[in-house]
């Protein structure tokens, strides 16, 4: 599944194996200001128009706003996957800044009348899917392939 990933920012090695865990894959559509309503609401139907079913962030306004749009256009069945990743500090400073890492994502999906938690990625399910990977890798290059 295609995510459109909004931000500043190149999707990080981690943001991109936490989508793994469900088969994501990000793609980076630019940025929006997550406090300007209109938009948001105008990259998320482009984008969607364009067929993506669901959207990645790290803010949480940007996700809210999604949010909202999905409930005002009548999304119904179809609904859409909104990610949002959360970021821990790493211990050192990158260029005199505080650096961040994502270390999980809350995958919340917005249809019919309501938004519910659809997922939750954690660091210990993205290790757990990283040594189911690679025990299907060990299998396979025992059988040859």
């Amino acid at each position: 599944m295609k995510i459109a990933f909004i931000s500043r920012h190149e999707p990080t090695e981690a943001q991109a194996d936490l989508a793994g865990v469900r088969d994501g894959e990000l793609v980076p559509v630019g940025d929006v200001d997550g406090f300007d309503a209109a938009a948001v609401r105008g990259l998320v139907a482009a984008k969607f128009n364009e067929g993506f079913r669901a959207f990645a962030v790290v803010n949480a306004a940007l996700a809210l706003e999604i949010c909202a749009w999905a409930g005002d256009v009548g999304i119904g069945n179809l609904g859409i996957d909104i990610w949002v990743f959360q970021n821990g500090a790493r211990p050192t400073l990158v260029a005199g800044k505080m650096s961040f890492v994502a270390i999980g994502a809350t995958v919340w999906n917005a249809a019919g009348s309501g938004v519910i938690v659809a997922d939750r990625i954690t660091a210990e399910r993205l290790a757990a899917h990283r040594d189911m990977l690679e025990a299907c890798n060990a299998h396979a290059r025992e059988d040859g392939r």
